[in-house]
């Protein structure tokens, strides 16, 4: 199961496991985009793909995909990322508005979907769950920008609790982060888009998905990245 789905590192991830032949959960807001990654990891691979179209900033969210999902097709492995950037981007929602969405997504949602899925994947003998922890894009909102980064930290406590109880079990829990920048200056630099040809740099996600999934099967705490800082 993979959320924030149409999210390039999330598609990239879904793209991996599908060419090895895993049935999909996707689920992301947009359902328009979700359905057409889905048509294609179907067309290109012999797989099933369900799509759920889900607000996770929504309460309740988590108990409806798992109440949809557990009965139909038991999840083994669990992918989330946040999904929160178009509407955190969105002129006419508050920052009031926009700093609860991004609580209930990183924070709320994410432990809710872990401690729902994870009960039913402990059952199986053997799971693992991957927190894909994005940086804020937020550098005109200080209090924002605050949420966010709070809510980071959060998730890598998290996931480190997680990845060291869980450890002499079939469970495993891994973090993706960005890699610290080399220097305060950069930490300071508004995001930009890596100036690379898109070919380039769907190569490069792609390489980092390979990576992340490697290191999530093989049970590793953490996978830094830099690349992350900038998709």
């Amino acid at each position: 199961m993979v959320t924030g789905a149409v999210h390039p590192l999330a598609a990239a991830l879904a793209d991996q496991l599908a060419a090895s032949g895993a049935d999909l959960v996707l689920v992301a807001r947009e359902h328009e985009r979700l359905a057409m990654l889905a048509e294609s990891l179907q067309q290109r691979y012999d797989t099933s793909v369900m799509v759920l179209a889900a607000e996770l900033s929504q309460p309740g969210t988590p108990r409806m995909l798992f109440d949809t999902v557990q009965p139909q097709r038991p999840v083994d492995m669990l992918i989330q990322h946040p999904d929160d950037v178009p509407a955190d981007n969105d002129a006419s929602s508050t920052e009031e508005a926009r700093s609860h969405a991004i609580v209930q997504r990183r924070v709320v949602a994410l432990c809710e979907l872990t401690q729902r899925f994870a009960a039913g994947i402990d059952d199986q003998g053997w799971g693992r769950v991957l927190f894909i922890s994005t940086p804020s894009h937020h550098r005109d909102a200080a209090h924002t920008d605050a949420v966010t980064a709070a809510s980071e930290a959060f998730v890598q406590q998290y996931a480190r609790s997680l990845h060291r109880r869980w450890r002499g079990s079939g469970l495993a829990c891994t973090l993706m982060t960005s890699a610290a920048p080399r220097s305060g200056q950069d930490a300071g630099a508004p995001r930009q888009q890596a100036a690379t040809p898109s070919a380039q740099s769907d190569a490069a996600t792609t390489r980092l998905a390979r990576r992340a999934l490697q290191a999530l099967l093989h049970g590793a705490e953490r996978v830094p990245s830099r690349r992350l800082r900038w998709l």
